[in-house]
Parts: C-alpha cells; sequence; structure tokens
C-alpha cells in the first residue's frame, strides 16, 4: 500500500507541522493493518484465518485500504463511501479487483438489509 507524500497536502494546512502530517498517513496505514489483523483474530459471525487472508492477498498487484464510520441515517452506505475516498490514497478504482476483504463491525441493531446496502 502506497500513500505519496505528496498526498498529505490534501488533508493539511498552513499550520500542519512536517511530523505531524507523516503521523496522519502513519495512522492510516495503522487502521488498516488492524482492520486486517481484526479479521482473524477478533471473533465474529464469520470467522477468518491467515491462510483465508492470505489467498485473497497473494500476488494480487497494487493493493487499496479504506476505512469508514457512520451513525444514524444510511450509515452503511455512509461507511463504505468513506472507506474508498481515503483523500491520502491515489484515486484508485476497485474495477478490475481481483480480490476484496470487507469487515463489517456494527452493534446489535444492524440490520441484515443494512449490510446487504
Amino acid at each position: 500500500i502506497v500513500i505519496p507524500n505528496q498526498n498529505l497536502f490534501r488533508i493539511a494546512n498552513e499550520k500542519t507541522t512536517f511530523s505531524d502530517a507523516f503521523k496522519l498517513a502513519d495512522n492510516v496505514l495503522h487502521i488498516g493493518i488492524r482492520g486486517v489483523t481484526d479479521l482473524m483474530v477478533m471473533p465474529g459471525l464469520i470467522n477468518l484465518d491467515f491462510a483465508d487472508i492470505e489467498t485473497v492477498m497473494s500476488e494480487m498487484g497494487k493493493a487499496m485500504i479504506g476505512t469508514g464510520e457512520a451513525e444514524g441515517e444510511d450509515r452503511a452506505i455512509s461507511a463504505a463511501e468513506a472507506a474508498i475516498s481515503n483523500p491520502l490514497l491515489d484515486n484508485v478504482s476497485m474495477k478490475g479487483a481481483q480480490g476484496i476483504l470487507i469487515n463489517i463491525t456494527g452493534g446489535g441493531d444492524m440490520t441484515l438489509f443494512e449490510v446487504d446496502a
């Protein structure tokens, strides 16, 4: 996963320190890696192991990572849109993707129709 340094200007302002800018990039990577590891170590309705992750990610070329959180009406759609539109990542398309990992986390009120949205 590549985060071009030039993309830091998309989220920084004139008062953003050099160190803080790189912390933002590090945070994107941290959240992404945690999301993948959570798929393996956090109990859920559908659980994956390392072999599952390796199958999806091995020799697939470029990777994209994104996270999204939302509340209220249309929260599932809002979270999904946020996950694929991180300003630190280059404008990439999932069109033609050879594999995808999705981790959906929600409370007891999350509905089947929200997950399907």
